[in-house]
């Protein structure tokens, strides 16, 4: 009897302070709410960046030109990509840099692909990024290819590539990172 007289006392409690008068909702709060946390929230980084920190998650169509453009590779298809570049590309891979103009790019990249009879991308992941504060639109993809050579060797690498779109939508930077994959381990 006393538990249930004590339970009634604080439900009672509970409820009246669930109770009060709402009060209507400013334009302001509103958007506070709707705001993400990494909006409103401010963190002290060790590190300040020298290019751009505001990023926000961007339209999938940016990594969709990217990942068509990574799928012409495989096909070995480039000239159906020559709209997605830029008249001026720049290109850093890790063996080798590109500056020039988007129609010599695709004969220095054909010349490239030419060296395999055949490539096989596997994307692990992609992000399309927007930096706010440069109103830049960036696709990130993480994969690894496969290829093989015109004498038959097959051979894979890692892949982080970061490609940035001008204001026309087209390509204009590119930066490659390639990590060889490990060797398998040995058995002994």
């Amino acid at each position: 009897m006393k538990r249930t007289i004590l339970f009634f006392i604080v439900a009672g409690i509970i409820m009246s302070c669930n109770n009060e008068p709402k009060t209507s909702e400013t334009a302001e709060t509103k958007e506070k709410k709707e705001s993400s946390p990494a909006d409103t929230v401010t963190t002290m980084m060790p590190y300040t960046a020298n290019y751009s920190s505001q990023f926000t998650v961007a339209d999938q169509k940016i990594a969709e030109k990217v990942l068509t453009l990574f799928k012409q590779w495989d096909d070995n298809k480039l000239t159906d990509g020559k709209s997605s570049f830029a008249d001026s590309v720049d290109f850093y891979g890790d063996n080798w840099e590109f500056h020039g103009k988007g129609d010599s790019f695709l004969v220095v990249s054909q010349n490239q692909r030419n060296n395999y009879k055949e490539v096989k991308t596997v994307i692990s992941a992609w992000l399309p990024v927007h930096s706010t504060d440069k109103n830049e639109d960036w696709a990130l993809v993480w994969s690894t290819a496969y290829t093989t050579d015109k004498k038959g060797k097959i051979d894979s690498a890692n892949y982080q590539d970061t490609w940035r779109l001008n204001r026309d939508g087209k390509f204009d930077l590119m930066f490659d990172y390639r990590q060889r994959s490990p060797e398998p381990i040995k058995k002994k």
